[in-house]
């Protein structure tokens, strides 16, 4: 048994984001199928489960203390964090455990260690594993294995990690029935394909999960000597067949579009290989940035459909969504808690069109929001505000979904992720520099005091400013010519005067950054919410857009 140093070391050899499972001694059950028994691998595993016993297994619903609704917006501000750990089961996530549940015991059906033929037959397959897989044509494996396709922030990930942790992911086999059965068997293993979409980039992940998961060193031993994709690659198969891996699992497949030329074919090639020669079951995930992967030149997408269509689509307004957001809405932390409403609900799908990361983190941020500027309760102006300022990188292609109008943009292979760090600090950064002065619309106020500090806050009216049309054109220009006409020179001689007389060092321009008329390069660059506000109330009152 490695040491915890060990263990550490070889962590640094793995992706941030690695996941592992449980490890656990065999304890065996019959699988209630006649062509499972008497199989240890099979045996093994939890029990075959109906929806309504996944449910609970897969449900997170963190517990919410209400007296913690109640605190200062300090504190109620970290207890909120909890909520972003809720997770609800969709349609989709019962599907998906299903097609794991029969690849996983499809794939062990004809791998029982304690039959005879196992071993000699898995060997023969170890030495017929291709050295250079480029060299072979793609073909259709036979063993179970499967796709999952969709945009980035429906889920996919989340999903899997929450369907895998159902299964140990290390069984350590002695006895089974009366027969010696000393085995450790690998249930799943999920990796990341590499950013660069290197096979050999891949190979090494692989090694080293292996050490993680099973406390090995194989990664020591195969790495000297910088052993090329072709020596590595039927290494990697000898581990996945001595380990019985029941699932391997490839995310962000997409990554393989960067690969250098022919390294898709070769990796693409690895897998059908290691599928139809080992009997591994592959699942593939990515973002439709993949889906040429499955479809083009390679033909992979008649096999892998298989088990039925797996591309995960945005939601819609019907009964998944109604109970999706049923769940989120029991997680209110402003002063005046709000019944769910489908009206509301809707205009948090209009927002998110359907994504839903962007639902999940647009309906906290709301939250943050309010809290910062003293609005009591959920509303449709807040959420979208809310909206419109985080999904910027987003907003032509969400608008071009909305209207299914893809005149002007080419339809999205991905959507660009929500930083939710970035944005929380930026919410709760505004409290620190506005103050709240919201009207009954729900717009905001701007304005100097005497000192020449200005008050303003976030507008969380959720209108966008109409486009200039030349209908309103005249207007737009006549608006321009009477903004010109104010002479505010005498009123920024008095800012100047008033703050030198509160400090006898202060100049000119520092006076005027103090009352916030001059701003660094990198507010100006990457403004936050209440400085485009300022810009909107101060410098268009048409009500035409800033750029």
């Amino acid at each position: 048994m490695k040491n915890s140093v060990d263990i550490l070391d070889q962590a640094l050899w793995l992706p941030t984001n690695a996941f592992w499972g449980e490890k656990q001694l065999a304890a065996y059950r019959d699988p209630g199928i006649a062509a499972y028994r008497n199989n240890p691998l099979i045996e093994a595993l939890p029990p075959i489960y109906s929806r309504e016993e996944l449910e609970p297994l897969l449900t997170e619903l963190p517990p919410v203390d209400p007296a913690e609704k109640t605190l200062p917006v300090h504190m109620r501000k970290h207890a909120f964090q909890a909520a972003l750990k809720l997770f609800v089961p969709l349609p989709g996530t019962y599907q998906l455990e299903e097609q794991f549940s029969l690849a996983i015991r499809g794939g062990y059906q004809h791998r029982n260690v304690l039959q005879a033929r196992y071993w000699p037959d898995a060997l023969k397959g170890v030495e017929d594993f291709p050295a250079n897989v480029s060299s072979r044509g793609i073909h259709f494996p036979t063993a179970h294995h499967g796709y999952l396709m969709g945009l980035s922030g429906m889920g996919k990930t989340i999903n899997i990690q929450r369907i895998l942790p159902l299964y140990p992911q290390v069984i350590f086999h002695s006895v089974f029935k009366g027969t010696k059965c000393s085995h450790a068997q690998l249930v799943w293993l999920k990796l990341e394909c590499p950013a660069d979409g290197s096979t050999k980039g891949l190979c090494i992940q692989f090694l080293h999960a292996l050490d993680f998961a099973l406390g090995t060193n194989y990664a020591e031993i195969n790495l000297r000597g910088k052993p090329t994709v072709d020596e590595l690659l039927p290494i990697i198969a000898r581990y996945a067949a001595l380990h019985t891996i029941g699932i391997l699992v490839i995310d962000e497949l997409q990554h393989l579009r960067a690969a250098a030329s022919g390294g898709e074919i070769k990796m693409l090639n690895f897998f059908v290989n290691l599928s139809n020669i080992i009997g591994v079951p592959i699942f593939l995930v990515g973002t439709f940035a993949a889906q040429s992967l499955f479809t083009g030149e390679f033909r992979q997408a008649r096999r892998l459909d298989g088990h039925g269509p797996n591309v995960w689509l945005p939601m819609t307004n019907g009964k998944a969504w109604h109970d999706f957001t049923k769940a989120l809405w029991k997680y209110q932390f402003l002063d005046e808690p709000v019944d769910w409403d489908e009206d509301l609900a809707k205009v948090l799908l209009d927002v998110s069109q359907g994504i839903v990361d962007y639902a999940c983190k647009i309906y906290f941020l709301a939250q943050v929001r309010g809290m910062v500027h003293g609005i009591k309760s959920l509303n449709k102006s807040l959420i979208k505000s809310v909206a419109r300022d985080s999904l910027q990188l987003s907003s032509k292609i969400l608008d071009a979904m909305k209207h299914n109008d893809w005149d002007d943009l080419e339809r999205p292979e991905d959507l660009p992720p929500i930083d939710w760090d970035m944005l929380y600090e930026r919410e709760t950064k505004t409290e620190l520099i506005c103050v709240s002065s919201v009207n009954g619309n729900g717009h905001t106020n701007s304005s100097a005091d005497a000192n020449g500090h200005t008050n303003s806050t976030v507008d969380v009216s959720g209108e966008s400013a109409p486009k200039k049309t030349p209908e309103n054109a005249q207007t737009h220009g006549e608006s321009k010519k009477k903004r010109a006409k104010p002479n505010n020179g005498n009123a920024i001689m008095n800012l100047i005067e008033a703050e030198k007389k509160k400090n006898k060092n202060a100049t000119s321009h520092s006076a005027l950054k103090q009352a916030g008329l001059i701003r660094d390069l990198s507010a100006v660059i990457n403004p936050c919410p209440e400085i485009n506000n300022r810009a909107r109330n101060e410098g268009n009152t048409s009500g035409e857009k800033q750029e």
